[in-house]
């Protein structure tokens, strides 16, 4: 057998040469490291808008308060009116007049402060003829709240709780004293009120002051009808025109 020859085949293709790729990666940075100014100034806008936003709701605030403390400090309110007629002089040479009371909003009290207390308000109308005197007076219980509790525009709480035949004149007065008449509002003073009025109630501890506020009218030739409003701090009577 014929021997085997070694082949080779020659072509004239060159060879691809090899490539080599060199990748270079580059690191972000991050945060305002990237953009430093860009970033800050973000930072200072997002802020500044921070404290727009909380110098707005603070003064929405503030502004609230004060309205509230200012309605509380400046408030003239209607509760009740007083209607006497013309100063008479009776058989025995007396002075008298006749009062009819209309009571609107009697009690301003911790029943109807607090959530759990009654709100019921007694509406009171009654006339009462032939009282003794020449002037009368309104009789009221009154609490007037810390400074702080009244800055935040808690209100003072208040009872009337009687109407009084009275004399200007003292020596009036002296002679016929016995015959003053008191005429029981609103049930009189019951025993919350006197235990807040002697000190010895719970809410004593946010009291600035407890007292009697009885402001007084004289009775005159013409009949004449007065408005009871509450203040702050007391009770007034204001003579309503054109009776």
């Amino acid at each position: 057998m014929p021997a085997k020859k070694n082949i080779t085949i020659t072509t004239n293709q060159p060879v691809p040469p090899s490539v080599m790729t060199e990748t270079t990666v580059i690191k972000k940075k991050k945060g305002w490291l990237r953009h430093p100014i860009r970033n800050t100034t973000g930072c200072l806008i997002s802020l500044l808008g921070l404290g727009v936003i909380v110098f707005f709701v603070t003064s929405l605030i503030f502004m609230g308060l004060w309205i509230r403390t200012w309605s509380v400090f400046t408030q003239e309110r209607t509760v009740g009116y007083v209607t006497v007629s013309a100063l008479k002089v009776d058989s025995s040479g007396n002075k008298t007049f006749s009062l009819t009371y209309e009571g609107l909003d009697q009690e301003a009290a911790f029943g109807r402060f607090f959530p759990w207390g009654d709100k019921q308000i007694k509406k009171e109308k009654f006339t009462v003829d032939n009282l003794q005197g020449d002037s009368f007076r309104v009789y009221t219980s009154f609490f007037k709240w810390k400074d702080w509790l009244t800055f935040l525009g808690t209100p003072p709480l208040y009872k009337i709780s009687s109407i009084r035949s009275d004399y200007y004149y003292s020596n009036e007065f002296n002679q016929n004293n016995s015959n003053l008449r008191a005429i029981a509002v609103n049930g009189g003073e019951d025993e919350f009120w006197r235990s807040v009025m002697e000190g010895k109630s719970f809410w004593n501890f946010g009291a600035n002051a407890t007292y009697i506020s009885s402001p007084g009218q004289l009775v005159t030739n013409k009949d004449k009808k007065f408005a009871i409003v509450v203040t702050e701090d007391s009770m007034i009577l204001q003579e309503v025109p054109n009776v």
